[in-house]
């Protein structure tokens, strides 16, 4: 008896919120928890990759200060530091009811896939280096070319 009065009072407030929405809109949030937790790679920043300049750092030099956990891309002499982190954010949605009656949702999320791109010249010093989020509709192959193939050319030696 009591399982029944249970369900009947969940249902009650279920149709109530239901008749809400539908007569007057709502507008609702959900936070959901940010953190910089990495699940793969090593994270890199600004500290960590000081020292790569281009025009004056080598490629070994580069291996020796941020070590060997790369991927590396022979036919663009480049070479890829990636991480992954968790991340968080949130969503929000409206909804209006009557006569022109509509809805809209959106978010935020912070996380995903993020690499320190460096590329180098044909005497394996650094041409450029750049942090980029990195896309999951690419492989690394294919943001590695497409990257290198935006920089501006190498001056001669």
């Amino acid at each position: 008896m009591k399982t029944v009065l249970s369900i009947q009072g969940s249902l009650r407030v279920l149709l109530a919120g239901a008749a809400a929405v539908i007569l007057t809109g709502c507008v609702g949030v959900v936070p959901l928890p940010v953190t910089s937790h990495v699940e793969y790679g090593q994270k890199l920043g600004p500290r960590q990759t000081f020292c790569v300049r281009p025009g004056q750092t080598t490629r070994a030099e580069v291996i020796a200060a941020l070590g060997t956990n790369y991927a590396k891309f022979g036919r663009t002499r480049s070479l890829a530091y990636t991480w992954e982190v968790r991340g968080g954010g949130g969503v929000w949605w409206a909804a209006a009811a009557g006569m022109g009656g509509g809805g809209a949702t959106g978010g935020n999320w912070v996380g995903g896939w993020r690499g320190f791109l460096v590329a180098f010249d044909e005497r394996e010093v650094v041409r450029a280096a750049e942090f980029k989020e990195l896309s999951t509709r690419c492989s690394l192959d294919e943001i590695m070319d497409q990257w290198v193939a935006r920089l501006p050319p190498a001056p001669p030696s």
